[in-house]
């Protein structure tokens, strides 16, 4: 067992929450969380990013949009 930071907060996502991590057919990871975009609130818009993991959540890949604040 370990543990990783994988999406820290930062100036231009200052709130990351609500995230879950689902293994895929291939074995791999799949990291989803929701990505607050527009300040600290409740109310402020928010995106579902993701990372992948091909060893065991080592390490993971660049993240990307999974869905976009629609």
């Amino acid at each position: 067992m370990f543990e990783k930071i994988v999406c820290p907060a930062a100036e231009q996502s200052p709130r990351n929450s609500e995230g879950d991590i689902v293994e895929l057919n291939d074995g791999s990871l799949l990291l989803a969380w929701s990505e607050f975009y527009g300040g600290h609130g409740d109310g402020q818009p928010a995106q579902i990013s993701a990372k992948r993991s091909t060893d065991g959540g080592q390490t993971w890949g660049e993240k990307f949009i999974l869905q976009e604040n629609v």
